[in-house]
């Protein structure tokens, strides 16, 4: 089964003439069509007037010039670039500036030039054309009539590639202007638009400068975006953005949602598909008025199609006894009528407040110059039957959260610094006395006639110890320890540990080492 196109809250397979398909939708077409593929002037397939003519998506009461009629497609049809009117494809009427009418009816270049030359008439001579042109009106660039290879004529000057806001007709070798709505496009049509301008939407193929119905301007990007079902018009994407509904669906004002049947205490407006407020009495009805209920709120009466207390105005009734009086008692301070105690269960308010339904409670109009007076409010402008509700937050709640926000970041920038500080102190290492030996491996200093005195004075059959030990009270620095082995090398005893951060002096080692051979 093919696919199936929404027209006027029906599925049809085909959509109707004066509109066309779009989005699985059936749109209008500009008043001009009887028949178009968009919603402008420019986008007819069929004109709507008897006697108009089609050229190039318009319709026109006869063919502009530069055109000429075509009854086999009973449209109109460009002439030869060379003629300014025309009879036919073939036979031109007149002719461009720079060229002459021959006896066949083409326009040609005067006197006996080529067709890549112009005509000079002071000198009487021909004169070629700039390289780009293929005919031309002058010698410059910009004085082309058409272009050579594979050129496009834009204007009078011959270019490569079409810029923005132009595309390129293969057929005529020409650039021509997009829509105004378009930056960039692939054909004339607003349908034809790669991009919109600003304060123009994309909708579907094209760009409007409104958005259908259905469908809801998206500035963020540049679009046009479908309501929620149910939605005729929106401000946006939710069930709660409403402004008016489809056809079987009803606009309840209070939140804003299209529904297929009222809830209680409205009824159905098939004028203008808004669920109306019934009288405060009735629990439902059939329309507007006192005299229209169906049933009632509790503590009514339904007698002929009104609702009757059984109690004074301002009174709910609290029991009924059969063979007598019913009891009553007065309504809360904040209602004029009521169903019941306290003050959620409310039917009738005061002049200055409104009633709102979904908790039967009376609430104020919304203050324009001070919001913050009324955290719950009705707002009014909206309308006189049913309560918007409105929420501010007070004025207290927001200093509390502000005091609530400014804490916490505090709290978390003060662990943030424990937590590094006590990092860093973790990083620095006690001091631990290490005793090792180091091998001095520069040995670049030799004292052979010491070696050679110390051989002398002394025989030993195992290391001997040299110690120098530099001693500064002051300073009370570390000792060095310095030793000989047999085979002459030298070796410093040295101490590991890290330094503490009020130290300046590093540890000092010995990097010279001595052979004694």
């Amino acid at each position: 089964m093919g696919e199936f196109l929404l027209h006027e809250g029906q599925c049809v397979q085909d959509c109707p003439s004066h509109f066309y398909a779009e989005d699985k939708h059936c749109f209008p077409c500009h008043t001009d069509c009887k028949d178009c593929d968009g919603p402008d002037p420019d986008d007819c397939t069929e004109c709507a007037s008897d006697g108009f003519v089609l050229y190039k998506g318009m319709c026109f009461e006869e063919c502009p010039e530069g055109t000429y009629y075509e009854e086999a497609t009973e449209d109109c049809q460009a002439c030869n670039r060379t003629c300014r009117t025309c009879s036919s494809s073939t036979a031109c009427l007149t002719c461009r500036n720079g060229l002459m009418l021959d006896d066949d009816w083409h326009c040609v270049a005067a006197g006996s030039c080529s067709y890549t030359e112009y005509y000079v008439e002071e000198t009487q001579t021909c004169k070629p054309c700039h390289k780009k042109c293929f005919h031309c009106s002058g010698h410059t660039e910009h004085q082309c009539l058409s272009c050579a290879n594979n050129h496009y004529l834009l204007n009078t000057t011959c270019v490569e590639t079409c810029p923005d806001g132009y595309f390129a007709d293969s057929d005529e070798r020409q650039c021509f202007p997009c829509h105004s709505a378009c930056v960039a496009c692939t054909g004339r049509h607003s349908s034809q638009c790669l991009s919109c301008k600003p304060g123009w939407y994309r909708q579907g193929k094209g760009c409007v400068n409104q958005c259908p119905a259905g469908y809801f301007a998206q500035n963020s990007t540049g679009s046009c975006e479908r309501c929620h079902k149910g939605c005729k018009e929106c401000m946006g994407p939710q069930p709660t953005d409403c402004l008016f509904c489809d056809t079987y669906f009803y606009l309840l004002r209070s939140k804003n949602t299209c529904v297929s049947s009222c809830p209680e205490y409205y009824y159905e407006n098939k004028e203008n598909n808004i669920c109306e407020r019934c009288h405060p009495s009735c629990r439902t009805c059939e329309e507007e008025g006192a005299f229209s209920c169906t049933s009632c709120v509790w503590s009514y009466s339904l007698l002929g199609g009104m609702c009757n207390s059984d109690c004074f105005v301002g009174e709910y009734k609290v029991q009924e006894t059969p063979g007598q009086e019913p009891k009553c008692e007065r309504c809360h301070p904040s209602c004029t009528e009521c169903k019941g105690p306290g003050p959620l269960n409310c039917t009738v308010c005061p002049a200055t407040m409104q009633l709102y339904l979904e908790q039967s409670r009376c609430l104020p109009c919304c203050s324009d110059s001070d919001p913050a007076a009324t955290p719950e409010c009705c707002d009014c402008h909206e309308t006189q039957d049913d309560c918007v509700l409105r929420t501010t937050l007070p004025p207290e709640s927001k200093s509390k959260t502000t005091f609530f926000i400014i804490t916490c970041i505090l709290l978390l920038l003060v662990i943030g610094a424990i937590v590094f500080i006590w990092r860093k102190s973790r990083a620095k290492a006690q001091a631990v006395n290490k005793g090792g030996y180091e091998k001095l491996t520069n040995h670049s200093k030799t004292f052979s006639s010491h070696v050679s005195n110390y051989h002398e004075s002394h025989s030993y059959q195992e290391d001997q110890v040299i110690e120098y030990r530099d001693r500064d009270i002051e300073d009370d620095e570390e000792d060095d320890i310095v030793y000989m082995g047999q085979d002459g090398t030298v070796y410093r005893k040295f101490r590991y540990g890290l330094l503490e951060d009020d130290e300046e002096d590093e540890l000092e080692y010995d990097d010279e080492s001595y052979s004694f051979r």
